[in-house]
């Protein structure tokens, strides 16, 4: 053959490309490539067989510079050999074309001046599944240890083609799933997806979608009249007849009995109209039923989004309820939408107070809520953390305001339970964020925030790292009967528990108040005038601890780590006042909240019990990234 075969060499080349792409026809010449050159062919030719109809198909070609060849010429060259070396499975050789009774009358041999060919058969699960043929210009010999490693280089070639024809099975099945093989339209299934979807995409680049009901009138007369077989072949046409007239970026279905729907994205009425009404003449005109006794038409009622509806059940049911008044007003009509959809979606946001930690949530929601530019949102707050009964009558007034859905993160315990059935039995939906308290869980939907007590084992960690195990700690509690602060504190103790060196010696609630903290941090230094660090259970009590800190004179020598990522903390740290604080993402937990509330309300998608979003502490390291201009 002229040169040795570096089989290690091609084998590794070939490795790599099966290894980092998909298998198509073109990694499949890519493959033939590397075989033909290092076996030094003039041409190389791949041709799958199917073993149930006998038949050879070129599926890919190769050649040193003499361009495309007709596949009908080069299929007949060699076919004999490459039928015979599938029979056999085995390599089969032509030493000198002339000599052999098929190839030296052949015009693709002569042209090409071939002198020698060897077929090696692709053996995939015992089966024949394709052959590959080398055409070689100058006669070969053909060494036994080239055919030898010709055998192997195939062997490679046959496990990329076993993948190729898998995905070819898998993406024909796949579309046999989406698509009614008796119309060739899509689906029902494939239907409600492809809806969902592009009404995903609708709201996120604000475009309208239309929707279109059809659906056969006189059909039972019809098929009572010609029966079933007669009655699917109008279906047929019918599907015919829809296809040819929606574009390619419309979805056209075949629904249950004799229905259709047609999803038009960036469509309006009046061209959706237009369409609709040229279906509905060709359909009237077409000669269904040569006696002319039943005349076969369509109704079709169509639905807009979001002029008429802004979730997709509402849209099918406006549709359906314009196909409805079609039926009602005669048939053989097209009905629009009567229903005109609400301006905005009323979104209430509950949070205890408006403190630096709930206005970075409502700025997160607000952001997320601009972008859909559907959503209103109705605050709820009360004036402060303790007042409960503000925070109560803040929820109540939100319910009786009518929103379409509520998010509550409230410290009232069981009255705000209440709130919650009475808010769910109105048919309201309700999502809890930031505080998690024992809910009825048939009525939420969902938590939305951060795991508490996994934070304050956070802090605890972090704390003792730079205590480097050893020193007295005083922790600055909330309200202490509230949830939020039982759990920090929990978490807090049961990770420094691990470090025998660390003593909490003072515990004290400061309500949630930057001032009270103050207070309450002064009077915990002079007991323990030897205190290494301050665990203030939010950012404002930590800074409130903070300026004791300094004002005592011992800035530098007391570390005060603080829970939440406010601004004002993260100046802190900037300025080497505060030490660290647990950030807690208040603005995303507002994003991720308000993306919760659209998915559910407007996607309609069902949402996890919980989500969580992320946690990172901040100190002077990495504090820079987190400061906002």
């Amino acid at each position: 053959m002229g040169k040795a075969i570096n089989e290690s060499g091609a084998l590794y080349r070939i490795g790599e490309l099966i290894s980092s792409e998909r298998t198509t026809p073109e990694l499949l010449t890519k493959i033939l490539n590397i075989v033909y050159r290092e076996v030094g062919a003039d041409i190389g030719c791949l041709r799958s067989f199917d073993g149930s109809t006998d038949e050879l198909k070129v599926i890919s070609f190769t050649s040193q510079g003499k361009g495309e060849r007709e596949e009908t010429d080069l299929l007949r060259s060699g076919e004999g050999i490459a039928r015979k070396s599938i029979q056999k499975a085995e390599i089969q050789v032509v030493r000198d074309t002339k000599k052999d009774p098929e190839l030296r009358y052949s015009s693709f041999i002569k042209k090409e001046k071939i002198s020698s060919l060897l077929s090696a058969p692709l053996i995939i699960r015992s089966k024949p599944a394709g052959v590959i043929t080398f055409y070689f210009r100058k006669a070969q010999k053909f060494s036994g240890e080239e055919i030898k490693s010709i055998s192997t280089l195939v062997c490679y070639l046959s496990l990329a083609m076993d993948d190729f024809i898998l995905q070819d099975r898998v993406e024909i099945l796949d579309k046999l799933a989406s698509v009614d093989t008796f119309t060739r339209l899509y689906n029902q299934r494939c239907f409600k997806e492809m809806l969902n979807k592009e009404l995903s995409e609708a709201l996120r680049f604000k475009y309208t979608v239309c929707l279109a009901m059809i659906e056969v009138d006189n059909f039972k007369e019809y098929t009572d009249a010609y029966g079933c077989q007669q009655g699917n072949l109008a279906l047929k046409e019918i599907s015919s007849i829809i296809r040819r007239n929606v574009s390619a970026y419309d979805t056209a279905a075949k629904l249950e009995g004799e229905e259709f729907s047609v999803v038009l994205p960036h469509a309006t009425n009046k061209n959706t109209f237009q369409i609709l009404e040229k279906i509905r003449k060709e359909i009237l005109d077409y000669p269904f039923d040569k006696k002319n006794r039943i005349r076969i038409s369509i109704s079709a009622g169509l639905a807009t989004f979001p002029t008429n509806a802004r979730t997709a059940s509402n849209l099918l049911e406006r549709a359906n309820q314009a196909l409805y008044l079609a039926k009602k007003e005669g048939c053989n009509r097209i009905a629009f939408s009567l229903h005109v959809s609400r301006e905005s979606i009323k979104f209430g946001f509950c949070p205890p107070t408006l403190s630096p930690f709930y206005r970075f949530v409502l700025k997160g929601a607000r952001e997320i809520a601009e972008e859909t530019g559907i959503i209103d949102i109705v605050i709820g707050a009360s004036e402060s953390e303790w007042d409960y009964e503000g925070q109560l009558t803040r929820i109540k007034d939100v319910i009786e305001n009518k929103v379409d859905v509520i998010a509550i993160c409230s410290k009232v315990g069981r009255a705000t339970k209440l709130q919650i059935e009475k808010a769910a039995a109105m048919g309201m939906p309700v999502f809890i964020f930031n505080i998690m308290e024992e809910m009825p869980s048939d009525k939420v939907i969902s938590y939305i925030g951060y795991d508490q007590k996994e934070a304050g084992k956070e802090v605890g960690r972090y704390l003792a790292r730079l205590l480097r195990n050893k020193g007295k700690v005083a922790i600055i509690e909330g309200l202490r009967n509230e949830p939020d602060s039982i759990q920090r504190k929990e978490g807090f103790l049961e990770a420094v528990r691990d470090f025998n060196g660390i003593k909490v010696v003072a515990s004290e609630p400061a309500d949630w108040m930057r001032g009270k903290a103050r207070a309450v941090a002064g009077r915990i230094l002079k007991s323990y005038p030897d205190l290494d660090a301050f665990f203030g259970l939010s950012d404002e009590m930590v800074l409130g601890a903070v300026e004791a800190v300094e004002e005592g004179g011992k800035k530098g020598s007391i570390f005060t780590v603080g829970l939440d990522g406010n601004q004002d903390a993260f100046h802190s740290i900037k300025h080497a006042s505060l030490t660290a604080t647990l950030n807690t993402n208040p603005k995303e937990i507002g994003r991720i909240l308000m993306r919760s509330v659209i998915r559910s309300m407007i996607k309609e998608e069902k949402i996890p019990r919980q989500v969580y979003s992320p946690v990172n502490m901040v100190d002077m390291v990495n504090v820079d990234q987190y400061i906002m201009s």
